[in-house]
């Protein structure tokens, strides 16, 4: 069933749904009051709940399951194994508004055995290849493993917090794998990104100090300190990293730009403890930035480059795609800096649209996630 052929084509189309679906439940929740309500948590929990585990991890699980082949030479699950771990992601999302006929632990239980059965599918080819440089991977799916036990064992925001910063160390790795190549293969002109190693390694220990220091609350100057040192060191990847060419591609500025407001987001947070912004700012701009925006972009390249579509002849309605999750992060992060009065309003109009642009990119891509490889883009 090509369905079931690669990772790639039900966690893309359930990760999408689920962004539509879940951030319309959260407007009507949050916004005007009305709809299911979802058992045994908080219903702002359970919405920083699903952007992660529901749809960062199965975009993640998508990539990794799709990539890991390509890096080590070896299979990952399709078939009636990938049905499996498919059916327990969509069984976790589900199961929370079940009632109090379905006890918490049972939801626990389904939700982590899925983030198990991923991290299985992962290991096993890559200690096949000996494909030791991939191991980091391996570590931070450990971590959404043990956030998760953390979330469901009543230590909610901890849990939160700690898979919250894993994905985007997850967006980080995998960003500086792919993002200089496919700018040097898709700026149209000859370019060679520039990266350093110092650069490299010394900004994830930065971010691992950084993610630990707010989790902990250790020291809010501490806290600012560090993340205006990964806006500086970040900033100097973005500018080895820029060509003109970027603008003129949707698949690359989408990326390009996506891990710029990731960015911008540490010099929110560093402001926003000495100014006094609302936390929920930069949170955001690392949410719309890394998680949104960077997925965004990377399951639309993937999905064109792994099904036999040509990457270089993408759909011209990409860039109405990526614009409307632009203006998102223009309502929920820059206004708010500014105009704070109107906040649930602009908090709305960012939902609908988030809700918009995947709405879009899902009536263009379901095609491909469903139907056979083709050789070129129709």
């Amino acid at each position: 069933m090509t369905f079931l052929s690669s990772g790639l084509r039900p966690f893309f189309l359930g990760a999408s749904v689920l962004a539509l679906l879940s951030m319309a439940l959260w407007a009507g929740l949050f916004v005007f009051g009305v709809g299911p309500q979802p058992v045994h948590f908080a219903a702002m929990h359970w919405h920083a709940h699903e952007m992660i585990f529901g749809y960062a991890l199965a975009a993640i699980a998508g990539f990794l399951l799709t990539a890991v082949p390509n890096w080590t030479k070896q299979k990952t699950p399709q078939g009636k194994a990938l049905l499996a771990m498919f059916l327990l992601w969509a069984s976790a999302r589900i199961l929370p508004f079940a009632g109090d006929a379905i006890p918490l632990a049972a939801v626990a239980i389904v939700d982590i055995l899925f983030t198990l059965s991923l991290a299985a599918a992962i290991v096993v080819p890559i200690v096949k290849a000996k494909s030791w440089n991939n191991l980091v991977i391996l570590a931070q799916l450990a971590i959404f493993t043990v956030s998760n036990v953390l979330y469901y064992t009543g230590h909610t925001l901890l849990g939160l917090y700690l898979a919250f910063y894993a994905v985007i160390a997850v967006v980080f790795i995998i960003s500086r794998r792919i993002l200089p190549m496919f700018i040097a293969r898709g700026a149209g002109e000859p370019f060679q990104p520039k990266h350093y190693k110092w650069n490299d390694k010394s900004s994830l220990t930065v971010f691992l100090l950084f993610a630990l220091a707010d989790i902990t609350s250790i020291s809010s100057t501490l806290t600012a300190t560090l993340a205006a040192a990964l806006f500086v060191m970040h900033s100097f990847k973005l500018v080895g990293w820029h060509t003109r060419g970027i603008w003129k591609n949707p698949l690359l500025w989408v990326l390009y730009l996506g891990y710029a407001i990731t960015v911008f987001g540490f010099a929110i947070k560093a402001l926003g403890i000495f100014v006094g912004f609302s936390p929920y700012l930069a949170m955001h701009a690392f949410a719309l930035g890394g998680i949104g925006m960077m997925t965004l972009g990377i399951m639309s390249r993937v999905s064109l480059g792994h099904t036999g579509r040509v990457v270089s002849h993408p759909p011209q309605s990409l860039g109405l795609i990526y614009g409307l999750m632009v203006c998102a992060v223009i309502f929920r992060v820059l206004i708010p800096i500014f105009e704070m009065s109107q906040y649930r309003l602009w908090i709305f109009i960012s939902q609908v649209l988030w809700m918009t642009s995947f709405a879009t990119f899902i009536a263009i891509y379901a095609s491909i996630w469903v139907m056979p490889d083709k050789k070129s883009f129709e």
